[in-house]
């Protein structure tokens, strides 16, 4: 999370040296889960607003095929959303496919990252057939607005 390498590609997304750190880990289970839940785990479409520009890096740590839980990113829409997606609130499948023609689906072996800016719609797959784990690790310009655990750095 910290090496050089990607600490160069945020601060260059981010046109900062000044960056804000934060990581999640994430478990989707398997098992069949409620809509309140697919709801609380970020399963729908949304965007996110965490700091005033931020990079999302996301990493592995299961094998991620398809019916596994794949990260889905709807390319573009950082800079710019339908009308009716322009609400920072949750989106069904069926909403995003009607407004939107493309969409990128993230599969990996264990260790895969990928870089998505958070501002884009994008969402977690319920997995079906396995747990996935991952690290979601949020780089921004500023304060994020949710949690006092991140770390500011100046690289």
């Amino acid at each position: 999370m910290t090496s050089k390498n990607i600490l160069e590609i945020a601060a260059s997304y981010l046109n900062s040296r000044r960056i804000s750190i934060n990581a999640s880990f994430f478990i989707s289970t398997s098992l069949k889960i409620s809509e309140k839940e697919k709801y609380s785990n970020a399963q729908y479409f949304h965007w996110d607003n965490d700091f005033t520009k931020f990079l999302k890096l996301y990493i592995y740590l299961t094998d991620v095929d398809c019916g596994e839980g794949p990260h889905i990113y709807i390319p573009y829409t950082h800079k710019k959303k339908n009308n009716l997606n322009k609400l920072c609130r949750l989106y069904s499948d069926r909403s995003i496919s009607k407004t939107y023609k493309n969409k990128k689906i993230f599969y990996g072996k264990a260790g895969s990252c990928f870089f998505v800016d958070g501002y884009g719609l994008h969402k977690g797959e319920t997995p079906y057939f396995k747990t996935r784990f991952m690290v979601n690790v949020h780089f921004g310009r500023g304060k994020i607005f949710y949690s006092k655990n991140d770390t500011f750095i100046n690289i």
